[in-house]
């Protein structure tokens, strides 16, 4: 290990230090982050949602995707609000700087139309991959980058995304006014959707990705200190030398430690209020890609699939919890129904009691790709098609993680301290009264939580 490195992993260790509980500020209208809780009003605030990326250009579509939303008790959506170059259908740059203000508006209504269906809003900032543009784009407009892995380190192409987040945390909702910097709807601002380097990146340039992410972080904080922020990275473990923890193991394969991405050294930053995991344990599978009808020949079996996932999503909620200390969301997870709908149940059914089981300790956001919606022109394999009799499992569990999580908030009491007014002096204790003749019956037990709808 050089000595280079060696700084670099103390570095990162030393980054893992966050703000002591007990400190949130109980008016506030925007979800905050508390030790390892996510917390509102000084409550504890619970992440269960949905992608519907396709939203922001098709927001005629929000009713019915946050009408379902609704139904099922879910609460967040996450969004990708990225949209760069001439290419694109409603773009939100054509040029470095040149924006459509069409697809600004649209925006804006699927945020109008966000708050009135009591949802907050996951906003993904730019995209690794070439869909919609993506890095690729910002590549092609400077003048002096020539490859995607040099979006993190040209001077052209990183002040052109600063120039952006500039644009969009300052824009007015032309329906209330209200800056995006000063709207509770947003829930979080996400830098970049999966971000990495790519296949077969050398140790040493590990660096570039978690410098942006640290630098682009802090610009975005300096900007708006309402909203939390994410990394937007997917989960993966580099080699031991990144972060000096080693969990390589846990990868779905040893091309995965060499992606440019390590979930502790991204995510350790104090300017990052949550920690970050995506779960495609279909798409992960070996030989996923040359193996193109079920079983496919050698990917894993469904039973090693959820075995995968289960594994997969306990060691990072470990890791949130007892390393990097913050809360952790599973910003995407899905699981295509090869067999039927059991094998989509079975995955819903773990992650949502892995989420349950670390309640107290952590909160752990769940948001599933994807929703879609009757007319939606998104629907994938993936999709949860809530109106459709095969999906009325899926529809069950969906509804009662949600009763679950409430029963938990409810049986652990308040969360946050105030400290903002110095507490008056206790009275002097009273005189005890005298014994009454017999003790009370104890209190019967408080009721159970209602059942969930059909």
């Amino acid at each position: 290990m050089t000595l280079g490195v060696v700084t670099r992993a103390v570095v990162v260790l030393a980054a893992l230090a966050v703000k002591a509980a007990g400190e949130c500020d109980c008016g506030s209208e925007f979800v905050q982050r508390e030790g390892t809780h996510f917390v509102l009003n000084c409550e504890r605030f619970d992440v269960h949602g949905y992608n519907a990326y396709f939203l922001f250009q098709q927001p005629y579509l929000a009713p019915k995707v946050f009408g379902h939303a609704q139904e099922l008790n879910m609460n967040v959506v996450r969004v990708h609000t990225f949209a760069d170059g001439y290419g694109n259908w409603k773009s939100l740059q054509t040029q470095p700087g040149v924006y459509n203000w069409q697809a600004w508006q649209d925006m804006d209504d699927m945020l109008h139309q966000a708050k009135q269906y009591g949802q907050k809003v996951i906003m993904t900032i730019v995209n690794y991959w070439e869909a919609y543009g993506g890095m690729d784009q910002y590549v092609a407009w400077s003048p002096t980058a020539w490859q995607r892995s040099q979006f993190y380190t040209d001077a052209h192409c990183k002040q052109t995304y600063k120039n952006h987040i500039n644009q969009l945390v300052n824009r007015v909702n032309h329906n209330t006014g209200v800056a995006y910097k000063d709207d509770p709807t947003i829930l979080c601002w996400q830098l970049i959707n999966e971000g990495r380097i790519g296949v077969n990146t050398a140790i040493s340039q590990f660096w570039s990705l978690q410098g942006w992410l640290q630098e682009m972080g802090a610009y975005i904080k300096s900007l708006d200190s309402n909203h939390m922020v994410n990394a937007g990275t997917e989960g993966w473990f580099g080699p031991q030398q990144i972060s000096g923890y080693y969990h390589a193991n846990y990868n779905p394969g040893s091309w995965a430690t060499t992606l440019g991405s390590d979930f502790i050294s991204d995510n350790s930053h104090d300017v990052f209020d949550f920690a970050a995991v995506h779960t495609y344990p279909d798409s992960w599978s070996p030989n996923t890609w040359t193996c193109y009808v079920p079983p496919g020949c050698g990917e894993w079996s469904e039973q090693q699939k959820l075995s995968f996932s289960s594994e997969w999503t306990k060691i990072h909620i470990q890791i949130a919890r007892d390393i990097l200390k913050k809360p952790l969301m599973i910003t995407e997870w899905g699981k295509w129904p090869y067999w039927g709908q059991w094998s989509r149940e079975q995955m819903f059914q773990q992650v949502f009691k892995d989420v349950q089981d670390n309640a107290p300790q952590i909160s752990v956001g769940s948001v599933f790709w994807d929703l879609t919606c009757e007319g939606c022109p998104s629907t994938t394999k993936y999709s949860v098609a809530p109106w459709k009799g095969a999906e009325w499992q899926n529809v069950q569990d969906i509804k009662n993680h949600w009763w679950a999580v409430q029963a938990i908030d409810k049986s652990m009491g308040g969360l946050c301290q105030v400290d903002d007014e110095p507490q008056a002096p206790l009275p002097p204790p009273p005189s005890p009264p005298p014994p009454p003749p017999s003790p009370p019956p104890p209190s019967p037990p408080p009721p159970a939580p209602p059942p969930p709808g059909p």
